[in-house]
């Protein structure tokens, strides 16, 4: 089928919105898990600001503008990124009392979220 997050990420959050048999169940998640993607996802986002302040010019971000033009997978890869951005906190604040203004910071409300 070839579904991608650009429709499956607006699905979750309507089928959450609209399915009632979720709102009495209380999940639980795996505080070690949660704890250890938290850590990857430091990582990965440290490293990502660190090659970003070191090695950004105009020259990759035009480069990386055309990828996105002209490759299938770097768009789907953007598009990815702005759907996320856009839903992250509605689905961070569905399962919990807590519904911090950190939470609605791209990326870093989910690894908020992850230590929490």
């Amino acid at each position: 089928l070839g579904l991608t997050n650009a429709v499956l990420m607006p699905y979750f959050a309507f089928r959450e919105i609209f399915n009632s048999d979720n709102k009495d169940k209380g999940f639980d998640k795996n505080p070690l898990l949660s704890k250890a993607f938290g850590t990857v996802a430091s990582i990965v986002v440290g490293w990502a600001v660190f090659q970003t302040g070191t090695e950004f010019n105009l020259e990759k971000l035009e480069e990386f503008g055309n990828l996105v033009v002209s490759d299938r997978t770097y768009l789907a890869f953007a598009v990815d990124l702005v759907i996320f951005s856009l839903t992250q906190y509605f689905l961070l604040t569905q399962d919990s009392t807590s519904q911090k203004p950190i939470y609605a910071v791209p990326f870093v409300g989910l690894i908020v979220k992850l230590f929490d």
